[in-house]
């Protein structure tokens, strides 16, 4: 009897019909009919395909049937001892909730002969390689880079075993689960091993980018945090005491001063480069990678501007912010040569210094608190499109979305925020040269 013309009753009597052992069920929807082959449970999932006729859905289960048959009668032919092994296997199997397809299937992933052409390590060795000659012909910024090898070496560590055509979606998104990431620190890694994958792809290592199939995880929105007025100017007192003193941190409290590493020699860090960087953070808005990118020709005085270029701007785009009247007075006592970088230290630097001196304060520290203060009270005051220029975004979107609630009521805030300025009486240190 041939099963491909089966003449059990009509899908439009009772909504399904029993096709060569599988059920197929007529579903309508506003985009027309489909009609879907149910093939049961398979490693845990219940699989079901759906076809545009039902002749196709007919075809499917047809062939299934004949697919079921077919390994049935391979199984007749096991010996004793197969059968035995299969048994055994599925003993030790069992509490581990796989089968014997999803056990061979790991085995051969795993052992699968991997050389210099497929090896994930290997090529992601290539790939790091290939990321340091961009840097090096200036492609590529140095903290790019880094921030690539950084999210890839331990990806490259856990997986660099397998070859890289086995890599499935399901790995990747299982090594992103495991890892216990943040929303962001994970599409961050997510970000850079799909730049990888996509390298690959290029290469005709793999045919299609696996990461495209990962899981999106759902980032959540919250109000930005941002300082108070009276919260900045203690910070700032704290900043002028830790400068004014050496040896000790914004409390008056003695501490180690360690050398550290500039131009290649061994120097005791000059501490009054803090005060313009933490100026231009919190009064022109400026993003820490920015900031020690920038170089005192950068900053005109005359005209008060700072000249943010496209090799300084993170987003390579040049763009002038606007030096106001109370920034103006935190830079001008610290100006340094043309040549100059702003703060030529370290994050590491940075890191010390800002938790000696919140170490002790009343104010919480706030990631990216600074840009967010300034962002906030400057729109209080400005119109929107002269705040995207100042803050070197391409559209409105984030200021909607972050920070034109946050400004509506603060003007008076604001005005009281570009007033902060160093005090009359506080002794003025000129920067110099670290030795």
């Amino acid at each position: 009897m041939n099963n491909n013309n089966n003449n059990k009753p009509n899908i439009k009597d009772d909504g399904f019909e029993l096709h060569a052992g599988y059920r197929i069920r007529q579903l309508t929807s506003k985009a027309g009919k489909r009609y879907q082959v149910d093939l049961g449970r398979s490693t845990g999932k219940h699989i079901r395909l759906s076809f545009e006729t039902l002749k196709a859905a007919r075809k499917c289960a047809f062939e299934k049937s004949n697919e079921k048959k077919n390994h049935g009668v391979k199984i007749l032919g096991f010996t004793d001892k197969q059968r035995n092994d299969a048994v055994t296997a599925l003993e030790i199997l069992g509490p581990y909730g796989i089968n014997l397809k999803q056990a061979a299937n790991f085995y051969a992933k795993h052992n699968q002969v991997v050389d210099h052409t497929n090896g994930t390590g290997e090529l992601l060795r290539q790939y790091l390689e290939a990321q340091e000659q961009r840097k090096n012909i200036g492609e590529l910024r140095e903290r790019s880079y880094k921030e690539c090898v950084q999210h890839l070496s331990k990806y490259g560590g856990s997986e660099g075993h397998l070859a890289i055509d086995t890599i499935s979606a399901t790995d990747i998104d299982t090594w992103l689960d495991n890892q216990n990431f943040g929303a962001t620190s994970r599409d961050n890694h997510r970000r850079y091993i799909s730049g990888f994958f996509n390298w690959c792809l290029d290469q005709g290592k793999i045919t299609a980018n696996p990461v495209l199939r990962t899981r999106k995880i759902k980032k959540v929105t919250h109000t930005p945090e941002i300082y108070s007025t009276k919260d900045v100017k203690t910070i700032f007192g704290a900043c002028t005491a830790f400068i004014t003193e050496p040896g000790t941190d914004g409390n008056g409290k003695k501490v180690r001063i360690r050398k550290v590493k500039l131009e290649g020699k061994m120097v005791v860090p000059d501490k009054t480069t803090l005060i313009p960087y933490m100026a231009l953070a919190f009064f022109a808005g400026i993003r820490p990678n920015e900031i020690t990118r920038l170089r005192w020709k950068d900053i005109d005085l005359q005209l008060d501007e700072i000249h943010v270029n496209a090799d300084t701007s993170k987003t390579s785009t040049a763009r002038i912010v606007h030096i106001s009247a109370n920034l103006k007075k935190w830079l001008i006592p610290y100006r340094g040569d043309d040549d100059a970088l702003v703060f030529p230290y370290s994050d590491t630097v940075l890191r010390s210094w800002r938790r000696a001196i919140f170490k002790d304060l009343d104010v919480k520290y706030i990631q990216d608190g600074a840009r967010h203060s300034f962002a906030t009270y400057y729109l209080a005051l400005n119109s929107m499109d002269d705040t995207i220029q100042e803050l070197g975004h391409t559209d409105t979107k984030m200021l909607f979305k972050h920070y034109r609630g946050l400004a509506k009521n603060r003007k008076n805030q604001a005005r009281e925020y570009f007033k902060i300025a160093p005090a009359k009486e506080a002794k003025i240190i000129p920067m110099t040269k670290a030795v």
